[in-house]
């Protein structure tokens, strides 16, 4: 539970601090922050956060393996478009084809700035060292 407190404090910190950095600019007509989750779980996890201040795009859709996923052209506009941008941060996104770090780079997009890992301050567990464990 307090794993779960950790992540939401990172969320709302960012989307907070995308708010206050862009002020009117990050908003069009509509008054919603456009984010993109790279995945449908962090997709979710932003939606029941946000819910309707943002416009929402999930780039990897369900049942797609996102290790060795090939963004769309849609997936393209959107990322370039967004304010904020969550991504997993455990080498999800960065395996196999390694598709993340070309489209935020294609999308002249800056870590920390405009996309975060939501896996930043958490302790990661590894298969291997709970299989010692055992």
């Amino acid at each position: 539970m307090e794993k779960l407190w950790i992540g939401s404090r990172y969320f709302a910190r960012y989307f907070l601090l995308v708010a206050c950095k862009n002020g009117n600019e990050a908003k069009e007509s509509n008054g919603k922050l456009k984010v993109v989750g790279t995945n449908s779980i962090i997709s979710d996890i932003t939606d029941n956060i946000a819910g309707d201040k943002i416009e929402l795009h999930s780039t990897v859709p369900i049942g797609k393996d996102p290790h060795e996923y090939e963004p769309l052209p849609e997936d393209v506009q959107k990322t370039s478009k967004a304010d904020l941008i969550f991504y997993n941060g455990i080498n999800l996104e960065n395996g196999g084809n390694a598709w993340f770090p070309k489209l935020v780079k294609n999308a002249n997009k800056k870590e920390n700035s405009d996309y975060f890992a939501v896996s930043e301050g958490t302790d990661i567990i590894y298969l291997m060292e709970i299989v010692i464990m055992l």
